[in-house]
């Protein structure tokens, strides 16, 4: 999912997600001079780890951004998405883990940064995600100054 204009319903209105927030277009259009982005929101994920993602795709059909090509379905298995990510492996030299019943590892060969997407499989959809190694701590301080400000 894009920038939607806030004016105007979208599915996650009626359908909320865990963790799911708006960027306030407003607020960053202020902050970045960016007139064109005024009166619009962006959609992201929250998960308990403290790490966010993009949210795109359609009502029942929405998949968050991991890392270059790699999106993978908010509702899914720990089997399908294992099936989508290592159909991408070859191409672009990501490793794919089972861990369980519930959990994947995904590592970018190229920055060795590691995704633990942990699933749970009654809900049937990705209910955290652990990045590997952690971010720096003054990273994490300066995202959430500036989330704290630029959400809705």
């Amino acid at each position: 999912m894009s920038w939607e204009r806030k004016d105007r319903p979208i599915p996650y209105d009626q359908q909320p997600i865990s963790g799911l927030y708006f960027l306030d277009g407003d607020r960053v259009g202020a902050v970045y001079r960016q007139e064109w982005i005024r009166g619009h929101k962006y959609p992201l994920i929250q998960y308990p780890s403290g790490v966010e993602r993009q949210l795109h795709g359609e009502e029942g059909n929405e998949v968050i951004h991991i890392f270059g090509a790699l999106d993978l379905p908010v509702r899914s298995t720990p089997d399908a998405a294992y099936e989508r990510a290592q159909a991408l492996t070859s191409e672009y030299d990501y490793r794919v883990k089972r861990h369980g019943e519930s959990q994947l590892t995904i590592t970018n060969s190229q920055s060795e940064r590691s995704y633990h997407i942990v699933f749970d499989n009654q809900d049937r959809s990705i209910s955290n995600i652990v990045l590997d190694p952690p971010p720096h701590e003054a990273m994490n301080q300066f995202q959430n100054s500036n989330r704290n400000y630029l959400t809705s």
